[in-house]
């Protein structure tokens, strides 16, 4: 079976995700203060649950609104996947998997694992990569030829003497 061709896509903001995650924390926060509004009788934990929670979420909506969107391009060679941040103009080095997550036809959510030695502060990292087939135009189609492509197998080793009977021959 033949692989896909390469393809380079690039990165951008995308409206479908943004608006996802606003009505995800907004949601969230009408959970917290429906919960806080219901009646509670002796129950001590409850403003401390809650106190918690509301700092969770906060957390979560000041680290969601600082984290710039994710700028760059997704590369694939044939072989690997590579991420080239426009932060950081060098290619990161191949990444460990790229796996669809949502597939909704003309819009995909993929994760993106990175290698802790592809990246220039060492550490793996996921990447949530929304992409859609109005924002990549042409593009579309080969990435989801790649997206959904086996990759290629790891060439088997050359023996060192060809002559030499194989182990499993022994």
């Amino acid at each position: 079976m033949r692989g896909a061709p390469p393809v380079e896509v690039p990165l951008a903001a995308d409206r479908c995700w943004s608006v996802l995650q606003i009505l995800l924390l907004l949601g969230s926060a009408a959970a917290l203060l429906a919960w806080a509004a219901m009646p509670h009788r002796g129950h001590i934990l409850k403003p401390i649950v809650l106190g918690v929670a509301l700092l969770g979420w906060l957390g979560c909506a000041w680290s969601w609104w600082r984290r710039p969107p994710l700028q760059g391009r997704l590369r694939w060679d044939g072989q690997d996947w590579w991420l080239r941040l426009q932060s950081d103009p060098a290619d990161s080095g191949p990444c460990a998997r790229l796996v669809v997550t949502i597939d909704l036809g003309r819009w995909m959510l993929l994760r993106l694992r990175t290698q802790a030695s592809t990246l220039p502060h060492a550490r793996a990292t996921t990447w949530w990569l929304p992409m859609s087939a109005a924002a990549l135009g042409d593009a579309w189609h080969p990435l989801r030829c790649a997206v959904y492509s086996p990759r290629p197998a790891a060439p088997l080793p050359v023996p060192d003497d060809p002559a030499a009977p194989a182990s499993h021959d022994r």
